[in-house]
């Protein structure tokens, strides 16, 4: 509930264009929480009571509540709203306001139910199918600790750009027109640039951090749980990480189809993407335990990727060029090819060798002009 009223109130932030003030709400619960929790770790406020998990929750709900007042002060002085609604006087008159609201909040809230069930029910899943599920869900949970901080990169993409993407929408009078020839439907012009723009530098962040990590897997093991360190876990670990590629390309095209109200669209083939985890960790479990598990993962996010994608080509009449094809496919194989050199032929430090792979991405950025200072000025002065 905390975090649902965040997100909410930082949309309107977001939406009245204070970009600045939402990125720093963005992180300001965990900021709060690491404060929180430093204090109860280090400072002992309560001498002779031990740090449990109850206290790390409580820490946790403590941080939200405070950012949701932040944010909602915050927001009241930036703009001028009733809080309490014209109908609260009378419910009865009212019913037929509330009807709306809920019919209108219901495809949105079942976006997020759907979303939630696919994304979480692989470790579920893994638990009940397997004698020993606790022992695997361990190592599937160590890897998906990594993809989950990977995943708020993509998730502060997504949030600042619904209101751009609505703004637009607005702005240039689009109307939904799914099932019209690509001829027929209208190219906003502002929107292209920005669908472009956005995309091609969440897939070049995405595809140097899964490479980097997929290569460094062994090594990160080993630095994060040094005492139960595994080729296993790392395995795990190295596919866990490639569902970051597709989760951020359905961020961003998600956003966009979010922002026209396709919502209906989209949750056909969430139910879909829903069945689908559901049947390959049903094959896939019982002989490859976690493995298989992360394999139902990166497979079920490919395809729900590909449908938000296929689903915003068909609904806006996007058209990518073979420039950009050859940007962004090219940009993928110079990274592989480079963090292959890098960690299997020479002897560097391993730690050394990160480094220099995420570097091998800001090189490819300007190697294959994935986009110019020119191009992003521009999509930020619309």
């Amino acid at each position: 509930i905390l975090t649902q009223g965040i997100l909410f109130l930082r949309s309107n932030i977001s939406g009245l264009g204070f970009f600045r003030v939402d990125s720093v709400l963005s992180s300001l619960d965990k900021l709060l929480m690491l404060g929180t929790c430093g204090l109860l770790l280090w400072a002992n406020p309560l001498p002779g009571t031990p740090f449990s998990v109850e206290l790390f929750a409580l820490a946790q709900t403590v941080a939200l509540a405070a950012t949701v007042l932040a944010t909602f002060f915050i927001l009241k002085s930036k703009a001028d709203f009733p809080i309490r609604p014209s109908w609260a006087g009378n419910w009865r008159a009212g019913r037929a306001t509330l009807a709306v609201l809920f019919r209108k909040s219901f495809p949105f809230a079942l976006v997020i139910l759907l979303m939630s069930a696919y994304s979480r029910l692989d470790a579920v899943m893994l638990e009940r199918l397997l004698p020993d599920g606790k022992l695997h869900t361990d190592v599937f949970a160590g890897g998906y600790r990594l993809l989950d901080a990977a995943n708020m990169l993509g998730y502060l993409f997504a949030t600042l750009l619904l209101p751009m993407f609505a703004r637009i929408l607005r702005d240039e009078g689009w109307e939904m027109r799914i099932g019209s020839t690509p001829n027929a439907i209208p190219r906003p012009s502002s929107l292209i640039p920005l669908i472009s723009l956005s995309f091609k530098l969440i897939w070049v962040g995405s595809i140097t951090l899964a490479a980097t990590v997929w290569f460094a897997r062994h090594d990160l093991v080993e630095l994060m749980m040094p005492a139960r360190a595994s080729i296993y876990r790392a395995d795990v670990l190295g596919l866990l990480i490639w569902t970051f590629v597709p989760v951020s390309t359905t961020y961003i095209f998600s956003t966009l189809l979010t922002a026209n109200e396709s919502l209906m669209q989209m949750n056909r083939f969430f139910v879909v993407g829903l069945a689908l985890d559901v049947t390959l960790n049903l094959l896939l479990v019982p002989h490859f335990q976690a493995v298989g598990s992360a394999c139902a993962v990166l497979a079920t996010q490919t395809f729900i990727a590909g449908a938000m994608a296929w689903l915003s080509v068909r609904t806006f009449g996007l058209r990518p060029s073979w420039g950009g094809l050859w940007q962004v496919f090219g940009f993928a194989a110079w990274s592989l090819a480079a963090d292959f050199w890098l960690f299997e032929k020479t002897d560097l430090d391993w730690k050394l060798k990160f480094g220099l792979a995420l570097a091998v991405g800001l090189v490819g950025l300007f190697l294959f002009k994935v986009f110019n200072i020119k191009q992003l000025r521009r999509v930020l002065e619309r």
